[in-house]
């Protein structure tokens, strides 16, 4: 009983020091990707949840390209987060902080039921919860996808354990599906139980094979259920790049994540690293530390446990590899490694709980000073690193510095400043993207916006076609040339690039709104009052365009 009482005050305190460490990003404040996927979603605002696996994770408002995930579990996620706590930022934020608590406690469960060992599994569970390299995850609240994942594939971990049949061949199953349809690079788990079959139960292939057969079929479900609402199995593909390229370059990404996950003291939101940054002996020498991270595995690595621990980090990299590749122009990002350090976080508990111990007569307490000091910095880095993950300012400043010739960061910035009026602020960032990057969507889309803003229509209209000829299925590109046009006075030019727009994405508010008032303008009322309510069902929470639609239809009436 004292034992049990000890190891819960214990995680207690781990759990209040990961929160202490996390405080600073809690913030009244949507960030980057949040405000396209919840706060502009016009999903959140649907009455009815059934919709959640017939939708995209990335709203079909930008464009009518296929969007590169389905994720249908976070998306049900934030639509019930939406009903309870409306469009607060902050209570998303501590929902996804207590989320990534209770993955913590299940990784102390499971940990436990590996080894055996309190020590084992408390080290692992502070690894885990105080890790600066899962920042992103839990401060960024679209990052949920990952501590959901991780969640879920831990759940399904822990019944699989069990020797309850209905608990190893059903719930399991289920479980394991919810994390894939909270991310995709959860598929990587199904060769984490006949592994856990084969390390830790040791048994044979045909046992190991028939245990695996249940786990087959939410990959399946979720493999079709993709194709049907997305229309292809894949996602975006980085159309430069060949297959050589990107295999060169996975022994320096396979480094670097090893290193953060280890040593988490090299932390970004962007990383600027890409594949054409080197040549390819430079890729090619970074065989070498990988080989010295291998041996080094093999020659510390005995135990058949600790081996399952190193195949669980290994196998979840795999997909991040991939996915590296279309990260905003990175080749590498903290949070598609969120899933890996579950593994790794055992078997750094497994020998920290080893070093704790450890000592000598003259120094023995070496072990506890070395274990300790890691924790106390593990936490300071993360203390200051969330702090980057409060708002849009704070976090676009720290991307200008962390890759200054990446055009993300200038752009960003040029959007916070046009959103407070300050236009000749937002000019000089824009203009500082365009010079890296002039045929980036979001820089071409942002350099509109504030040309229109500053009435530089030809300017505007200049950088709409721009974009129309590289990007002809981006919807923000239509929606600006459309109201450069009208400002130009070219009524009918207007008209087909806004109608162009709401071809390409129905769902998208601004170009319907747009779009009616301009019909309103040339006098049909019928079919603006038609564009105007389908502005309306989109947007229900403003409370303008009610008002605009019922003064409107009753003046029409009349």
């Amino acid at each position: 009983m004292k034992s049990a009482l000890r190891q819960w005050i214990i995680l207690i305190a781990i759990l209040i020091a990961s929160f202490l460490m996390y405080l600073p990003s809690i913030s009244n404040n949507f960030i980057w990707d949040d405000h396209t996927i919840i706060e502009d979603n016009p999903v959140m605002r649907i009455s009815n949840p059934s919709f959640f696996l017939g939708e995209t994770y990335w709203p079909p408002i930008m464009t009518n390209l296929p969007p590169p995930y389905y994720r249908p579990m976070v998306i049900f996620c934030f639509w019930m987060e939406f009903k309870i706590f409306g469009s607060s930022p902050v209570m998303f934020r501590i929902f996804n902080l207590f989320l990534f608590f209770i993955t913590t406690i299940l990784v102390f469960y499971f940990a436990k039921k590996l080894f055996g060992s309190e020590g084992i599994a408390l080290f692992s569970a502070a690894i885990f919860a105080l890790n600066p390299i899962h920042t992103e995850s839990v401060a960024f609240v679209s990052g949920m996808t990952d501590v959901s994942a991780a969640f879920f594939i831990m759940l399904a971990m822990l019944t699989f354990s069990s020797e309850k049949w209905w608990s190893k061949f059903l719930c399991a199953p289920v479980f394991f599906a919810l994390s894939l349809f909270s991310k995709e690079t959860a598929t990587a788990g199904l060769l984490i139980f006949p592994a856990y079959e084969f390390f830790i139960r040791r048994r044979k292939f045909w046992s190991v094979t028939v245990s695996t057969l249940p786990f087959i079929i939410p990959v399946f479900v979720y493999f079709f259920l993709r194709h049907w609402v997305l229309g292809v199995f894949g996602g975006y593909q980085v159309q430069s790049l060949n297959i050589l390229s990107r295999i060169i370059a996975i022994p320096y990404i396979l480094v670097r994540y090893i290193q953060n996950i280890v040593f988490p003291f090299d932390l970004a939101p962007l990383h600027p690293q890409w594949y054409f940054d080197h040549s390819t002996v430079y890729w090619l020498l970074w065989v070498l530390p990988l080989a010295a991270i291998i041996w080094g595995i093999f020659a510390v690595v005995r135990n058949w446990k600790l081996k399952f621990g190193v195949f669980w980090a290994v196998i979840f990299l795999l997909p991040a590899l991939r996915v590296g590749a279309s990260h905003q122009g990175a080749l590498w990002a903290e949070r598609f490694a969120f899933l890996s350090t579950i593994g790794a976080s055992i078997v750094i508990g497994f020998y920290f709980n080893k070093l704790f111990d450890l000592g000598t007569a003259k120094y023995k307490d070496v072990g506890k000073i070395a274990v300790f000091g890691y924790i106390i910095i593990l936490f300071i880095f993360g203390f200051e690193y969330s702090f980057w993950w409060r708002n849009d300012w704070i976090g676009f400043r720290r991307i200008i510095n962390d890759a200054p010739n990446q055009p993300v960061g200038y752009s960003g910035m040029a959007e916070q400043f046009l959103g407070i009026g300050e236009t000749d602020s937002a000019y000089y960032y824009i203009r500082e993207a365009l010079e890296r990057d002039s045929a980036n969507p979001l820089v071409l889309t942002t350099a509109a916006d504030i040309a229109i803003k500053m009435r530089k229509y030809d300017d505007a209209l200049s950088y709409s076609k721009k974009l129309i000829d590289l990007h002809p299925s981006y919807t923000g590109a239509y929606i600006d040339a459309g109201i450069s046009s009208i400002m130009l006075g070219d009524t009918n030019v207007a008209l087909n690039y806004l109608k162009k727009a709401i071809e390409i994405a129905p769902l998208n508010p601004m170009a319907n709104k747009i779009y009616s008032e301009m019909l309103l303008s040339l006098g049909d009322t019928v079919n603006a009052l038609f564009y105007l309510r389908i502005t309306e069902q989109l947007l229900p929470d403003d409370s303008t365009i009610s008002r605009r639609y019922e003064k409107i239809s009753s003046e029409f009436e009349e």
